[in-house]
């Protein structure tokens, strides 16, 4: 009766963990399809209980369920989907949700040094965020050259390849001796 069941439109696989298990990478204990995975769909509400409140019929809605369609979920863990915002986008929702939190944890004070080790994609969020929440200066690193590009582009202070660079001596350089105030992996 509080259920719903959602059609799928955009299911992201995470670039991570998810890619690893499809792609069976020696780290992986389980292979994909032994191991259901998903946590970023989105999906139109095409049936609903009798209990359900909040959401109808044609919505389109955020949830955590799987790489299903259609997905049966309770109508308490949907979010509804602006109607401006491009679908394609909104499954990023729980990769930037993970970002989030890293920096919402460390309580960021505006002017403190940041560090954000891995400029994959939440690294690449968390770094943005982190700017976003006044830390000065960010620092990303990465073995990846086109990583450290793209951190550059999006307000990288400094950015330091582990394999080229000392990260200590850059930290030095960067906080005048101090090190950072915060590190986020």
């Amino acid at each position: 009766a509080n259920e719903v069941l959602v059609e799928a439109m955009v299911s992201l696989i995470s670039p991570g963990t998810e890619r690893a298990f499809f792609t069976a990478m020696p780290n992986t204990r389980l292979k994909f399809p032994a191991l259901a995975v998903g946590y970023s769909h989105i999906g139109r509400i095409i049936a609903t209980g009798d209990d359900v409140e909040g959401v109808a019929v044609g919505d389109i809605v955020a949830s955590n369920a799987r790489h299903v369609s259609p997905a049966r979920l309770t109508a308490d863990c949907l979010v509804k989907v602006p109607r401006n915002l491009d679908l394609n986008e909104a499954a990023f929702f729980n990769l930037l949700a993970i970002a989030l939190q890293g920096v919402r944890k460390a309580a960021i004070e505006i002017g403190e040094s940041v560090c954000v080790i891995g400029q994959g994609l939440i690294g690449q969020f968390a770094l943005q965020f982190a700017r976003m929440n006044g830390a000065f200066p960010v620092a990303a690193v990465d073995p990846v050259e086109s990583r450290l590009d793209l951190s550059r582009a999006c307000g990288a202070d400094a950015v330091i390849n582990p394999q080229t660079g000392n990260v200590s001596e850059a930290a030095a350089d960067l906080t005048d001796g101090r090190g950072f105030d915060v590190v986020i992996e």
